[in-house]
């Protein structure tokens, strides 16, 4: 997004509450030239495009100040209050107005101070909700909306991981587990760059094809905003965003087929104490580097503990072999169970005194 660098200066309007002279100068008439009265600043609002008058070599010395003694405004570079020589220290700058926007081509209408106010008061009397700006408000709703979804997540991680109660158990059983997996050779079919298929690849066929898509600058899109400056003016600048169109990255692209070795199927065997431990037999359907071939992939084994509660509920936890043959039936141990999740927390399983 790009702005001017030096927007168009306006005079803001303002009208005079005590004897109704409407359309004065924000800048200019510090007083209402008809009965004198010190402009009030949250009177000021936005002319139409008919209505502007513009403020040339204007020099931008910061929002107006409000004297903290007569209420007056007064220029925010100045030190004392020009009507009642109050020193401006500490004083508050004045209320600025929401900005506006159009699009190009459209016009600015005179701002609708009556209609203004009146939704100010219902703010105060608890009939109406501040408005944000139309950028802040969906920027504070995406904040909050992901704020909240982030808290939602750690606090469900935090119930699942640490939410649990003890139960005492005793040994049932005794359970050992081996198993090997059991891998296929198999041709897989690949796409990607050609400078990257693998070494071993074959039945390579090369296309010419869409890769990927870039966005390219099309033009502008521009619309003037309005901003009210504090001292009785506005500045008008134009801002414009960069438009893009889709434009399609061609680029050539290789299928292949290659030959992997992939988990398939895996032999299991499992016993008691008393049975010897052993490993599964392996049958493999073929022996060799061909597709369908099969050979030997990873071995796992697990020696568990098969433990009950009083309740009826059982749970698997595994040990190291020699502490598994060493420990006896009917051995009562402590172990802590997840609420959410039902699962024993086997490193929290100790000996029951």
């Amino acid at each position: 997004m790009t702005e001017q660098a030096d927007g168009n200066v306006y005079e803001m309007l303002w009208d005079c509450e005590f004897c109704g002279s409407q359309k004065l100068l924000g800048k200019t008439h510090r007083f209402c030239p008809v009965c004198g009265a010190a402009q009030n600043p949250e009177w000021r609002y936005m002319p139409s495009d008919d209505e502007k008058v513009a403020v040339h070599d204007h020099v931008y010395v910061g929002a107006d100040k409000i004297c903290p003694a007569c209420g007056t405004a007064g220029a925010g570079n100045a030190e004392f209050c020009g009507r009642c020589g109050s020193p401006f220290e500490g004083a508050e700058t004045v209320k600025t107005q929401r900005s506006r926007t159009k699009a190009e081509g459209d016009r600015f209408e005179t701002e609708d101070l009556t209609a203004r106010q009146d939704h100010e008061q219902d703010i105060l009397l608890g009939r109406a909700q501040a408005e944000d700006k139309p950028e802040a408000k969906g920027n504070r709703r995406l904040l909050y909306l992901v704020v909240g979804v982030a808290i939602l997540v750690v606090i469900g991680i935090l119930v699942v991981v640490f939410w649990k109660k003890e139960a005492t158990v005793t040994v049932a059983e005794h359970r050992w587990e081996r198993e090997i997996d059991i891998e296929e050779l198999k041709a897989e079919s690949g796409k990607g760059s050609c400078g990257s298929v693998p070494g071993d690849a074959y039945n390579i066929d090369r296309r010419t094809e869409q890769v990927d898509t870039r966005q390219e600058p099309d033009g502008e899109e521009c619309h003037t905003v309005q901003r009210d400056q504090g001292d009785g003016t506005m500045r008008e600048e134009q801002v414009c965003e960069t438009k893009y169109r889709p434009v399609t990255v061609m680029g050539e692209v290789c299928y292949y087929t290659v030959n992997r070795w992939r988990e398939a199927r895996s032999v299991k065997a499992e016993g008691g104490l008393d049975d010897p431990v052993v490993w599964p037999n392996v049958d493999l359907s073929r022996s060799g580097d061909c597709v369908g071939c099969e050979r030997e992939g990873d071995r796992d084994e697990q020696y568990l503990l098969i433990l009950n509660t009083e309740d009826g509920d059982t749970y698997e936890c595994p040990l190291d072999e020699p502490d598994w043959r060493a420990t006896a039936l009917g051995t009562a141990f402590t172990v802590k169970i997840g609420v959410v999740t039902g699962d024993a927390d086997c490193d929290t399983l100790e000996r029951a005194e």
